[in-house]
Parts: C-alpha cells; structure tokens; sequence
C-alpha cells in the first residue's frame, strides 16, 4: 500500500511516500523550496486549493492509495475543505 504522509503549514508543503508502514526510510517527494509547490499564494486558502489539487490529481492516477495530513489546525480544516471524501477515507 502506498502511502503519502503531507507535512504542510502556510508557508510550504512536504510529501513523503512510504510503500509500508515499518522502518522503511520515507523519500521526500517534493520538498517546500522545490518549484513544484511554492508557497508564493498570497492567500493560504489559495495554497491549501493548490496543494489538495496536486494530492487529488495523484489520487486519481493511483499513485497514493493512503494519505496522512499533518498541519496545524486552520491549515488541516483548509486542506480538508477542498479535498474529496475519497481522497480523505
């Protein structure tokens, strides 16, 4: 099983992807300085929008089967907002 743990605040974003849950070392797929997911949005809303639009078109390729958010609370309830309730199973 594929999972994506998102550690994300208002100033940028990291995903890592674990196949299993063990000790496997997590690889970090795009970290906050790399151009895939700037935080250059004025609004967190905007970033939130743009950051869940990524996890989505992912989701729906089959690239993540689990996803596991980390952020604090207002960040999660905006990530939440816009991703689908598949997404969030």
């Amino acid at each position: 099983m594929t999972t994506w743990i998102l550690v994300a605040g208002r100033t940028g974003a990291k995903i890592f992807e674990s196949a299993e849950w063990g000790l496997r070392r997590l690889e970090v797929l795009l970290p906050m300085n790399e151009p895939e997911i700037p935080r250059t949005e004025t609004s967190p809303s905007a970033f939130a929008l743009r950051l869940a639009a990524h996890l989505e078109r992912a989701y729906q390729r089959g690239d993540l089967e689990r996803l596991v958010l980390v952020a604090d609370a207002g960040f999660l309830g905006l990530l939440r907002m816009w991703l689908s309730k598949p997404s969030l199973r």
